[in-house]
């Protein structure tokens, strides 16, 4: 395993909140050896005890059932190292600090704008052997950006090529999207039905409650297609639609997966637009599950940070097709949106001439649920939902713990490989085209109610 972890972007927001509390689980399930090292490079002018102050706070702060004792040795085993990203000499001096002679693994928790620059000075740099490099999605802006940064991550990698590069998508760590694997390829009775003559339509949702939450610097450049839709909803989709493929390893999901996406299109309405919808809250109370603490909340456009100019969406519904045997006629729904009334993250499977649907969670306190038909007992007999609901089993690590350890152990598991985030960003291109060409018109909902997915109109 890799014993020198190097965060380029180690003060932001990504850091801090997901990753230290990952590390610091690592550590409690003696993942990490006794002789790992954190390298923490950005730009803000701290001391090294400041940065160590940092990481103790956020191994308190994120997590519950990790000791003290574990955020002082994480504490411990951390320096910094200020750093201008942009300044390819610097990034080359950090790195080689890090390193020395011994493996490291290199993570760019950084904006889309700046992973360009900081793999260009990679580029130039031999680095020791077994050594690795992730990027934290998104993986580009478009698929133009994502080919250069393929090529570019490559070349930062050297020899070892795909092996050595690692496209981060936490979803793929999370427990329940293993589950909805197993659920595919372990049971008969679900993968014999799993096809356009049994399926109508499968809705593919990352429904939040919670607003921005202080990210407006971030989402506001994002908006809810490029945050989640085309990177973690698509990978859900991938292994909901794909082939069985050949055996688990990596290579072989691949190879399912992107056959998937090459196979993927939009589907228009008769006036040559994508089926689409993009629409923003406005003033509103949130809920209070699902993270949300049904607070007051103001119009999105009136949130800190936020340029109403952009007309940035916080709700994005596409529609699309996939054209296999298995899929054609049925139609994929993907829609994620923010300040919901429900937190509902997984696919819901609508079966052909029935009132019959399979709930599948990906997050959320009910991780399976499959809908059925009843009766009430004596006359007159009445059909009625029967809901079957229950967790998946509980994850052992966060999905960040996951996606640390396979990347700093050489695996694969847990990330994007090759032309899949290219493929991803092609689909949902025309998409914002229209977007940016007045297509698909800005709707508004109130924040913390529901909002109904489009009835198919082509």
């Amino acid at each position: 395993m890799i014993a020198t972890l190097l965060i380029i972007g180690a003060t932001g927001d990504l850091t801090s909140r997901l990753l230290l509390p990952a590390l610091a689980r690592l550590r409690a399930t003696a993942v990490l050896p006794n002789g790992f090292r954190l390298v923490g490079a950005a730009f803000d002018d701290w001391t090294e005890t400041e940065f160590q102050t940092h990481v103790r706070d956020a191994v308190v702060n994120g997590t519950e059932d990790v000791s003290d004792d574990v955020a002082s040795w994480l504490a411990g085993a951390a320096t910094y190292r200020r750093l201008d990203v942009t300044d390819a000499d610097a990034v080359r001096d950090v790195v080689a600090g890090a390193a020395h002679s011994d493996p490291v693994g290199i993570y760019l928790a950084l904006p889309t704008a700046l992973v360009e620059p900081a793999l260009e000075a990679l580029t130039a740099l031999e680095l020791p052997a077994s050594s690795r490099v992730a990027v934290e999605k998104p993986f580009g802006d478009d698929a133009d950006s994502a080919r250069r940064l393929n090529t570019l991550l490559l070349r930062a990698v050297g020899e070892p090529g795909e092996a050595a590069a690692y496209r981060v998508d936490h979803a793929l760590g999370m427990t329940t999207l293993h589950n909805l694997f197993a659920l595919r390829f372990s049971n008969r009775l679900l993968e014999n039905s799993w096809n356009h003559e049994h399926i109508e339509r499968v809705d593919v949702l990352w429904d939040e409650t919670i607003a921005l939450e202080g990210r407006a610097s971030y989402y506001d450049k994002a908006g809810a297609l490029r945050d989640v839709m085309q990177n973690h909803m698509t990978q859900v989709l991938c292994i909901a639609a794909m082939e069985p493929p050949a055996n688990s390893a990596p290579g072989d999901v691949h190879r399912a997966k992107l056959d998937v996406l090459q196979n993927i299109s939009v589907v228009r309405r008769s006036d040559g637009t994508c089926t689409a919808r993009r629409a923003r809250y406005t003033s509103g109370a949130l809920s209070d599950e699902g993270g949300a603490d049904g607070s007051d909340v103001p119009d999105y456009a009136e949130e800190a940070g936020v340029d109403p100019q952009r007309q940035t969406e916080t709700l994005a519904e596409v529609h699309l097709s996939i054209d296999t045997p298995r899929w054609r006629n049925t139609r994929f729904v993907m829609r994620a949106g923010k300040a919901l009334a429900e937190m509902r993250k997984g696919i819901l499977v609508h079966y052909r001439g029935a009132e019959q649907t399979l709930w599948i969670g990906i997050d959320g306190p009910h991780d399976i649920g499959l809908e059925l038909t009843g009766a009430t007992l004596g006359p007159p007999t009445e059909d009625q939902p029967l809901r079957l609901r229950g967790p998946a089993p509980a994850a052992a690590l966060p999905p960040y713990g996951y996606v640390l350890a396979d990347f700093l152990s050489g695996g694969h598991a847990h990330s994007v490989i090759g032309e899949e985030p290219v493929e991803a960003w092609r689909t949902y291109e025309p998409v914002l085209q229209d977007w940016n060409d007045g297509g698909t018109p800005l709707e508004t909902y109130p924040a913390g109610t529901s909002v109904p997915i489009t009835e198919r109109s082509d």
